[in-house]
């Protein structure tokens, strides 16, 4: 005998299936019967979700982090391989004759050679895993902004004149200059001292930052060289613990009056020096395991500190650094020879080892650069006292004719031969100076102006000349276009 209730219940499952348009009843809804339990399913699976989405991106990260680290590691020159371009040198603007007062001829006012610069074209194929970043040291002050040539915000960028390697910053802006104007003409200076090697990035310090940065790794253990005194600081050779403020004294010390011996004294001693406490400073960079944290102790530096790198080209650097033994660190130097000029000092570079360096570190040989050499530099000096000479003479040459125009004309005759001989031979010299000024080393025109000189006393005295013959040259800051103070 059937039960009326599973009857009831399968013709119900059998109407569901039916097209029977007259079937009333409802739909099974599970959230009408299990609302918790349902609510706690999906909170679950939004768990598992966010939970497998973290993990997704966690591991992403790792990849993207391992992939980052084996690229700056590994291949760190990737990172420079967007190099901004080195500045190609500034030519520099033509030479004008002008026409003097003297007969006609033509004197050249400006250095007739600054117009030939040597600006090579080399070969760097070679090259492309190399990376070339300057490292500039600015001693810099506020209260030396009075000082004569020292204002960061007077120089301009394509500057002619007569000027030292440091005096570079100046010409191209200075030390705040718009867009790093200024390190750039330092790069471009250096890049034209290689021959045409680029340099693309710099890293720029004043002095207060490198004692910032001695005193954030703890100072440096270093074995003094010199004993000598800054500021009443007194520091005697030896080995010793020295704190920023040592460091940046003994970076700073080059005259005897610190207490240096003579042969001790001077720029490049002073040069010698510093490479040996950077990497000084390096060493100890490595041996408290601060290499990889040089990013974050520079960040610190604001204002100190100026580089057209990146963060990421920094941590580069130092990624690479930390794995290079300090016996890889090499220095040298283009040994050259030291000259007055100007009455100041200047330094010029041995071509021969300059060449040699070169080739040696980049595999290239690169021409010589005679406007670099000291000879050249002793022309362009003869050059600009025969300028003087020539110019202070053209109102005296005005004069004489005069008198000889006025003395004929009026018939007076009171000037003879002894008078016109003494004018001749002074137009002689005066022609000689002009013709050897273009043509002849540094020793001819000397001797040629110091003739002129003396032709030229004795005309004036002669004839009662009333003008001034003035022999000196301005000071060479103010002969430059950009006023830099190299003292």
């Amino acid at each position: 005998m059937s039960n009326p209730t599973d009857i009831h219940q399968n013709q119900s499952v059998d109407s569901l299936d039916a097209d029977q348009p007259d079937f009333i009843g409802e739909n099974f809804n599970p959230v009408d019967y299990y609302p918790d339990q349902l609510k706690n399913t999906r909170k679950k699976r939004t768990r598992r979700i966010v939970l497998f989405s973290l993990l997704g991106v966690l591991l992403a990260v790792v990849i993207a982090g391992l992939i980052y680290w084996n690229r700056l590691t590994r291949r760190p020159s990737e990172v420079f391989q967007e190099a901004p371009s080195t500045p190609s040198p500034s030519a520099p603007p033509p030479v004008t004759p002008e026409v003097s007062a003297i007969s006609g001829l033509k004197v050249l006012t400006s250095d007739p050679f600054e117009s030939a610069a040597s600006v090579s074209t080399i070969d760097l194929s070679g090259m492309d895993n190399i990376v070339n970043i300057l490292l500039i040291g600015v001693d810099y002050a506020e209260e030396r902004e009075t000082w004569s040539g020292k204002d960061g915000l007077s120089a301009a960028p394509g500057v002619s004149g007569v000027y030292k390697l440091n005096g570079s910053l100046n010409c191209g802006g200075g030390l705040l200059a718009e867009d790093g104007a200024g390190f750039n003409k330092v790069c471009e200076t250096a890049s034209y001292l290689l021959g045409g090697i680029p340099i693309n990035y710099y890293y720029a310090v004043t002095m207060p930052a490198v004692k910032q940065l001695v005193d954030a790794i703890g100072g440096v253990d270093y074995r003094l060289d010199v004993s000598f005194s800054m500021q009443g600081r007194n520091y005697f050779a030896g080995k010793q613990h020295m704190n920023g403020q040592a460091v940046l004294d003994y970076l700073r010390v080059r005259k005897e009056a610190s207490g240096l011996d003579p042969e001790q004294t001077g720029d490049a001693h002073r040069v010698v020096r510093q490479k040996k406490m950077l990497v000084a400073i390096f060493e100890q960079l490595k041996k408290k395991n601060m290499l990889s944290k040089i990013p974050d102790i520079l960040a610190a530096f604001e204002g100190q500190l100026f580089t057209n790198c990146s963060f990421e080209q920094t941590a580069a650097l130092a990624l690479y650094a930390y794995n290079m033994p300090s016996k890889n660190i090499t220095m040298q130097s283009m040994v050259g020879s030291g000259g007055n000029l100007y009455m100041w000092n200047f330094s010029f570079i041995k071509q021969d080892k300059r060449i040699e360096m070169i080739k040696k570190i980049y595999g290239v040989t690169v021409p010589r650069i005679p406007e670099i050499t000291e000879s050249y530099a002793r022309k362009v000096l003869q050059i600009k006292y025969a300028d003087q000479y020539i110019n202070t003479c053209a109102p005296m040459t005005v004069y004489v004719d005069q008198l000889f125009a006025d003395d004929a004309a009026s018939g007076a005759e009171r000037y003879g031969t002894t008078h016109h001989n003494i004018y001749q031979k002074y137009l002689d010299a005066l022609d000689a100076c002009i013709a050897i000024r273009e043509s002849g080393t540094a020793s001819q025109i000397n001797t040629s102006r110091s003739k002129l000189k003396r032709a030229a006393l004795r005309c004036a005295s002669t004839f009662d000349y009333p003008g001034t013959l003035t022999w000196t040259i301005p000071d060479l800051a103010d002969m430059n276009e950009v006023y830099v103070d190299f003292r």
